[in-house]
């Protein structure tokens, strides 16, 4: 953006350019959906690119966790891109209520799970660390989980059986 430079596209000739009217609906398959900027495991910034097809398997694992019409779904924030059709959209998608959250730390998750008895979450393996790493969670009632969905970086075996042993259902 601002002008052309060597090696780049100028943004602005291609807006300008542009047409106004709309684009044609229609998309499907390995069409790309989103590109979603992610520093992943390796702490370098790059586009993830995600189709119509990763998008409706993302909801479509929801379909095969057990749950039933009192099922909720519980998340923070969707402040990152993949948040709507990692788990909004899923949740819709699969019927169950939904309970967004503007904290999703551990110590807000100990307050959330219990009082909107949230029986699915969709975590990060380090979430887990974290809030199994203090006391805080000890006395807390986490018995309305039933499904935990891990993704995103690795689960090692010991911090999978902690979290089997916190939540044993």
């Amino acid at each position: 953006m601002g002008g052309p430079s060597e090696g780049s596209v100028d943004v602005d000739a291609l807006a300008a350019g542009a047409s106004e009217a709309e684009p044609p609906l229609g998309g499907f398959g390995n069409d790309l959906l989103a590109l979603f900027y992610t520093s992943g495991t390796t702490g370098l910034p790059k586009a993830v690119m995600h189709s119509h097809f990763s998008s409706l398997a993302s909801a479509q694992i929801w379909l095969e966790v057990d749950r039933d019409q009192d099922s909720v779904m519980g998340t923070g924030a969707i402040i990152w891109g993949i948040g709507f059709p990692a788990l909004v959209g899923p949740a819709f998608y699969a019927g169950m209520t939904l309970v967004l959250e503007q904290d999703w730390g551990p110590s807000n998750f100990l307050k959330v799970v219990p009082r909107e008895k949230v029986t699915h979450v969709s975590l990060i393996p380090s979430f887990f660390s974290a809030l199994l790493g203090s006391d805080e969670h000890e006395g807390v009632d986490l018995s309305s989980l039933k499904a935990i969905v891990l993704g995103g970086e690795p689960l090692l075996p010991a911090l999978r059986e902690r979290i089997m042993k916190r939540v044993p259902g």
